[in-house]
C-alpha cells in the first residue's frame, strides 16, 4: 500500500511504549532485565556490522514487547520489524565517518537506561523514557535516504 516509513515508526512508536510499562510493573521485571542486557550486549557485539546490528536490534524489539505477554502484539510487532530492521540497515550503510557507529552506541545507552527503569520497577518513567526513545530513533531513520517502505526495496 506504500506505506510510508513514518507510518510504520509510528505504529511502533504506540505499541513499545505501553508494552514496556507492563514489562516494569510485572513480577518477572527481574528476569525481563536480565533477558534484556543479553541483548543488549549481542547489539554491542555487532555494532560494527550494520546487518547483524539490525537483526540484534530487531530481537530486542519483539523481545521487549513479547515480555509484556500479548501473543497478538507480538506477531504484530514482528511484521513491523521486518520492515525496521530493513530501514536501520540501510541507514547504517550510508557512508559517513562513523556516525552510524555512534548513532548505534547512543541507541544501546538508551536501551541500557530503559532496562535500568524495568529492573526497578519505575512503569512510569520507563515508558515515558521508551516514548521519547521511539520518536527519536523515529527521526534519525526518518532523516535518512529511506522515506517509505517501498524505498526500502531499492537497498537490497
Amino acid at each position: 500500500r506504500n506505506v510510508s516509513l513514518a507510518d510504520v515508526f509510528e505504529a511502533r512508536t504506540i505499541i513499545e511504549p505501553a508494552a514496556v510499562r507492563n514489562v516494569a510493573q510485572g513480577r518477572g521485571r527481574a528476569a525481563a532485565a536480565r533477558e534484556l542486557r543479553v541483548l543488549i550486549a549481542e547489539q554491542a557485539a555487532v555494532i560494527h556490522d550494520p546487518d547483524a546490528f539490525g537483526k540484534v536490534n530487531a530481537r530486542f524489539h519483539e523481545r521487549l514487547v513479547s515480555l509484556a505477554g500479548n501473543q497478538t502484539l507480538t506477531i504484530l510487532v514482528e511484521m513491523l520489524n521486518e520492515v525496521v530492521t530493513r530501514a536501520v540497515t540501510a541507514v547504517s550503510q550510508v557512508e559517513d565517518d562513523g556516525d552510524s557507529v555512534a548513532t548505534r552506541r547512543r541507541g544501546i545507552r538508551s536501551q541500557e537506561r530503559l532496562v535500568t527503569l524495568i529492573a526497578d520497577g519505575d512503569a512510569e518513567g520507563a515508558e515515558a523514557h521508551w516514548r521519547t526513545h521511539m520518536a527519536v530513533v523515529g527521526r534519525v531513520m526518518l532523516g535518512q535516504q529511506a522515506k517509505t517502505v517501498v524505498d526500502l526495496l531499492d537497498h537490497f
